[in-house]
């Protein structure tokens, strides 16, 4: 499994390959074997982060201070984020 960030007509976009296919993140929204997703902001840079280091452990401090950095979050926030991804 392998990830890669590129530059697409001035987006920030996150290609990741899986198993079972191709999962790309560009701007905010999600393209999983060409099922598209809309997301939030927040959706959206949360799995980019994740894409970007796809088979590492990301912890939830590195999240929030990646993803919240000028906001006050808790865990409980990043929780509701993640489920919904």
């Amino acid at each position: 499994m392998g990830s890669a960030v590129v530059d697409v007509l001035g987006k920030r976009t996150t290609v990741v390959a899986l198993a079972a296919g191709e999962l790309v993140v560009s701007g905010t929204v999600a393209t999983i074997d060409g099922t598209r997703i809309e997301l939030s902001a927040r959706e959206a840079a949360v799995l980019q982060l994740l894409a970007a280091r796809a088979g590492a452990v990301v912890a939830k401090s590195s999240l929030l201070r990646d993803v919240w950095a000028d906001h006050d979050a808790d865990t409980h926030a990043l929780e509701v984020t993640v489920s919904r991804l």
